[in-house]
């Protein structure tokens, strides 16, 4: 593990690695948050073409623990639209997803995954009788 989060830290701010982390990404299990805090600062610069490869490589199959770190941490655009999934289910809704949104770059898709979330019906709530 060691060597995969010095290699993710390598790529900070570096032209055309979105395969490689890509790759990286793949790698994390969902239980080394460290891993995924260097998946986040390798992808800085690079974070929409990063995440779109990732996508590609995990398909529909992104809603597990670890995929779903790597939703939380990534900081595109389309990272919006899949916390709105998120917080809308109630088995992974969690309020470390709504403080994502914070992190988020301004633009369309974040603005409409807010919206989603509010008009919804289904938006996570901090009540425990919602």
């Amino acid at each position: 593990r060691v060597l995969f989060r010095s290699i993710a830290l390598a790529l900070y701010a570096e032209k055309d690695i979105a395969k490689l982390w890509a790759a990286l990404a793949l790698q994390h299990d969902g239980a080394d948050r460290w891993y995924l805090e260097a998946l986040g600062i390798g992808a800085v610069k690079n974070e929409e073409a990063c995440f779109d490869a990732w996508l590609a490589a995990v398909g529909e199959k992104w809603n597990t623990p670890a995929g779903r770190d790597i939703v939380w941490r990534m900081r595109a655009s389309k990272a919006a639209g899949l916390l709105a999934k998120l917080l809308q289910d109630k088995e992974t809704a969690h309020p470390r997803y709504v403080r994502s949104f914070d992190f988020l770059p301004a633009s369309e898709a974040r603005t409409a995954a807010l919206v989603e979330i509010a008009t919804s019906g289904k938006a996570f709530s901090t009540s425990s009788t919602a």
